[in-house]
């Protein structure tokens, strides 16, 4: 159900002056206390054009980043979600990925091939993948690891090293890291921390893949290619801006496997690239020629391996992301990638060049700037540097609103319709008319009013 109660919680009208009011200036008093984001319980049981609305009012005050849960179950594919990650300005949890990566590393129900076939699928689903938040478990599922047993923690250590290394912002539930059990719902699987030990080797893995996302772009803004999948092998890299990471995971704790010659973007260096975790998980050096090819290897059972190329010493201009998602006129935008060089230069918004004082800062690796003044609609952006070389446009990274948005609530008193009859309202500007045929947004949700 949409825009209804949920398990009988309370509550708000938020359109309702007073509790509007209220939601705002309460956002701003935890803004103002210095927190890095917010995560928004139950998006779907919100108006999509409230929460438009208050982002834009929360992005002004400071723009953090806002991920809301669009819950999605095992088997969920759910457009409805893909809409609002894609139109709401605000990111979510990424439930369809990350059902799957559970399916694969804790139920053992579906195949390697079906989690590369999922991730595929939402990259083109998201206008914004590398947005959407990773997980494995949370507070209100069952625990990832099934036992004590070390093939059930290779298994959660094989998932922690998929979501610190794909695609997405990767979010760990406390105690994880020492393979907290609780295979139940809240409380079960809320209990205090069992361990506060730093020896583990999940976070030992936590500990290294974080530093080594810090250091390589490629884990930050890094397209996603499959290189080698089977059931059981899945062989992937990460590659932006001449930083490439390449991944491989065998589930299977029992069989090696064999992995052929295939295609990389690893540049060629020295005969065998050495495993970025020691091999403390089985990883073994990867060999490497120089014509867009690893050799063939051994992949033992269990086995979690990383490589890293060399980061280049001079990379060119590379846009890899633009933050927040919604921006106002005269609001702050957040460039991020590589090769920006130290030099203050121009970035382009659609057709106009932003520079000088409406640059706030440039940095080899960030620029800040204020947002011009211009129609609403997803914005292209373009980076030149101080030199006149220009990175690749990023495309409908973010979308720029007018100066405030207002919510409208119509209450429609219509006859009784039939189950597959949608009612439509067009809406348009008053200088449209009927000139031209507007956009529809979409039906409207039904809502006990009396």
């Amino acid at each position: 159900l949409l825009y209804r109660s949920l398990y009988d919680l309370v509550d708000l009208n938020q359109h309702h002056p007073r509790i509007n009011r209220y939601l705002r200036e309460m956002t701003q008093l935890w803004l103002a206390t210095g927190i890095d984001g917010l995560r928004v319980d139950t998006v779907k049981h919100v108006s999509l054009a409230w929460q438009r609305s208050w982002l834009q009012q929360v992005y002004r005050h400071r723009p953090v980043y806002a991920a809301g849960e669009w819950y999605a179950g095992r088997n969920d594919w759910l457009p409805e979600n893909f809409r609002f990650a894609n139109e709401s300005g605000m990111h979510v949890l990424d439930f369809p990925v990350s059902q799957r990566v559970r399916q694969v590393f804790r139920y053992r129900e579906r195949s390697l091939i079906d989690l590369a076939t999922t991730m595929d699928a939402a990259a083109q689903a998201y206008r914004r993948p590398l947005d959407q938040v990773l997980f494995i478990d949370n507070h209100d599922q069952n625990r990832h690891t099934l036992s004590d047993a070390a093939e059930h923690r290779r298994l959660t250590e094989q998932a922690l090293a998929f979501i610190l290394t794909a695609r997405g912002v990767p979010s760990i539930y406390y105690g994880t890291e020492h393979y907290q059990l609780g295979a139940g719902h809240a409380p079960v699987n809320r209990p205090m921390m069992a361990s506060w030990r730093r020896d583990t080797p999940a976070f030992g893995l936590i500990s290294r893949l974080a530093a080594l996302r810090r250091q390589h772009p490629a884990l930050q803004f890094g397209t996603q290619r499959t290189r080698w999948v089977t059931p059981e092998v899945y062989v992937f890299e990460r590659e932006f801006a001449g930083s490439v990471v390449r991944v491989a995971l065998n589930r299977d704790s029992q069989q090696a496997a064999e992995v052929p010659d295939t295609a990389t973007a690893l540049p060629c260096g020295a005969a065998a690239l050495p495993d970025v975790l020691g091999g403390r998980f089985g990883g073994p050096a990867l060999p490497l020629g120089c014509h867009g090819r690893a050799g063939a290897f051994t992949l033992p059972p269990g086995a979690i391996a990383v490589w890293a190329g060399p980061l280049p010493s001079e990379p060119v201009p590379a846009l890899g992301h633009a933050a927040p998602p919604l921006v106002s006129p005269g609001g702050l935008l957040t460039l991020a990638g590589r090769g920006f060089g130290a030099r203050k230069g121009r970035v382009w918004v659609g057709p106009r060049a932003v520079a000088g004082t409406q640059v706030l800062s440039w940095t080899d690796r960030a620029v800040t700037l204020r947002l011009p003044a211009g129609p609403s609609e997803p914005l292209d952006l373009q980076l030149q540097r101080a030199d006149g070389q220009r990175s690749d446009v990023l495309g409908g990274a973010v979308d720029r609103l007018g100066e405030r948005l207002a919510t409208l609530r119509l209450v429609v008193d219509a006859p009784p319709m039939a189950a597959d009859e949608t009612l439509w309202v067009d809406i348009a500007p008053a200088d449209r008319h009927c000139k031209a045929r507007p956009e529809r947004d979409g039906p409207f949700y039904n809502r006990v009013l009396y």
